[in-house]
């Protein structure tokens, strides 16, 4: 941990969005460089979004690389508690990491039934029994590739382009505001 820092937070490193080592070099015990630890910023702006109505990329600066390092961290850390104090939380639908970076995608056919396996086998499960007031799927091929194994969850569902996905500015921050309007929502509802 960087000098300074005296968050209590774990110390292990693992390539997922919720990690603050993932994409923060100066966090780790040694720099990753191979491959670069790039880290998930669209999936920050996500979460972020969840939380705060958003209309300008400037609106995501308490969390993005233009502040001071450690403002950085401990506003990345604060967010992550409001959404878990929200209810809100992220879940892969693959148990595996199914790209590599610099690497050529899987086949579609690999990917959907890779999907489908994790959420069969637990990942289903886990959504099921958190008892969601709404779920979002990011990403219309994730949504394609479940069918209807969603809709047995038994909340609303709303689907959404991946964060890479190429849209316009405009489209991005219409995403942006769909996560907000859904929390915002299923907090409503839970009250």
């Amino acid at each position: 941990m960087p000098d300074g820092f005296q968050e209590n937070i774990p110390g292990g490193f693992v390539r997922l969005v919720y990690c603050l080592g993932y994409g923060e070099n100066r966090l780790l015990d040694q720099p990753i460089i191979f491959p670069k630890n790039l880290g998930t910023p669209q999936f920050w702006k996500i979460f972020y979004s969840c939380l705060n109505k958003v209309g300008t990329n400037e609106d995501f600066a308490s969390i993005q690389g233009e502040v001071p390092f450690l403002v950085r961290i401990r506003n990345k850390l604060a967010l992550l508690r409001r959404l878990r104090d929200s209810g809100v939380w992220l879940v892969d639908t693959s148990l595996a990491a199914l790209y590599l970076p610099g690497q050529p995608k899987p086949a579609p056919a690999l990917l959907e039934a890779c999907l489908r396996t994790s959420w069969d086998t637990y990942v289903g499960s886990v959504v099921k029994a958190a008892g969601p007031a709404h779920v979002v799927c990011i990403g219309k091929g994730v949504a394609q590739s479940l069918g209807n194994r969603l809709n047995e969850v038994g909340a609303p569902v709303t689907v959404v382009p991946q964060p890479n996905a190429h849209l316009t500015a405009a489209e991005h921050f219409q995403v942006f505001q769909t996560y907000y309007q859904v929390v915002q929502q299923a907090l409503a509802y839970q009250s």
